[in-house]
């Protein structure tokens, strides 16, 4: 019989979807101690409290799980595994639903110069990626070396105009679309446009 000497998973919690839309990945406070937790199991299925699938990890505070189905809800929730065989009840629930928008947008694509004083358009994400707007960023050499945030545009155009460039620098520019789920992690093209 498994005693229960070593503390549940605490505040198992969604981080982010993946690139995939069938990964998630997961975080939770340690039970206890590398004297007294060998890993962690995250076990997971299709209703509350009934897990038909499940991963182990090492004494490690996040994973990655992979594969999921999508549009049906999951449940997910976790024990920590002691040595000699323990195991810890259950601790909290959490349910999500997989599907295409649960992940970062792609990367913006045919971000090009269209007149100068500056006009970008660029072709608009696919809808599923539900995207907000698109972040524009530059740098201006010698002086601007860093990318630096300079305008938010709404979903709703592909269109920025960025006005009141300067002769005698160079101009690097990029874009990134952005959803609830934070910024895109595939950037633009850049575009260097010289005023010397």
């Amino acid at each position: 019989m498994n005693k229960k000497i070593i503390i549940t998973i605490a505040l198992l919690m969604i981080i982010s979807y993946g690139v995939l839309s069938s990964d998630l990945k997961l975080q939770w406070i340690h039970g206890g101690t590398t004297n007294t937790v060998s890993g962690y199991k995250i076990s997971y299925g299709l209703s509350s409290r009934n897990y038909s699938n499940y991963i182990t990890t090492g004494y490690v505070t996040n994973t990655t799980i992979t594969n999921l189905p999508s549009n049906v809800p999951l449940f997910f929730s976790g024990t920590t595994l002691g040595f000699n065989d323990l195991e810890t009840d259950f601790g909290n629930e959490i349910q999500t639903i997989m599907s295409e928008t649960n992940k970062l947008p792609s990367a913006v694509k045919k971000f090009v110069v269209q007149k100068y004083d500056v006009w970008f358009t660029w072709t608009p994400n696919p809808t599923n990626e539900l995207v907000t707007g698109y972040r524009i960023e530059y740098k201006k050499f010698p002086v601007v070396t860093n990318w630096t945030f300079i305008t938010f545009v709404n979903s709703s155009t592909n269109i920025a105009i960025v006005k009141g460039i300067q002769m005698g620098y160079i101009y690097n520019f990029r874009a990134f679309a952005v959803n609830t789920f934070g910024i895109g992690t595939n950037l633009s093209n850049i575009i260097q446009i010289p005023t010397n």
